[in-house]
């Protein structure tokens, strides 16, 4: 008789052979010169800013924010909220925040424009 599989079991093994994979879900981009798969989602953040306050926003400037999932294993140490992070050589983002769950980081992304 085989061991029962639990939850975590279930939500690691979705983890690694559907969410991650780039034939699903993710897509490989290079995060601050290495190269790993991620998922980017804009959406999740429209929830967010309805949270903040009016004064987070100056004139002629908005914020083009992304949130990036990414496997610990593959980001490493996490980035400190602030830190700037360049995303495939050539989109530079601020650090907003950062979450991890289950092996998973959540980082949300900034970045002022004119």
């Amino acid at each position: 008789m085989s061991e029962p599989i639990n939850f975590k079991d279930i939500l690691k093994n979705d983890l690694e052979n559907t969410f991650f994979l780039p034939e699903e879900f993710a897509e490989r981009h290079m995060v601050n010169g290495k190269e790993m798969d991620v998922l980017l989602d804009a959406y999740e953040l429209m929830d967010r800013k309805g949270n903040r306050k009016e004064s987070d926003h100056f004139d002629g400037i908005f914020s083009a924010e992304l949130l990036m999932y990414v496997k610990v294993e593959d980001f490493g140490v996490p980035p400190k909220v602030g830190a700037l992070l360049v995303l495939d050589g050539s989109k530079v983002y601020r650090v907003q925040e950062v979450t991890e769950e289950m092996g998973v980081y959540s980082i949300a992304l900034g970045a002022n424009k004119a």
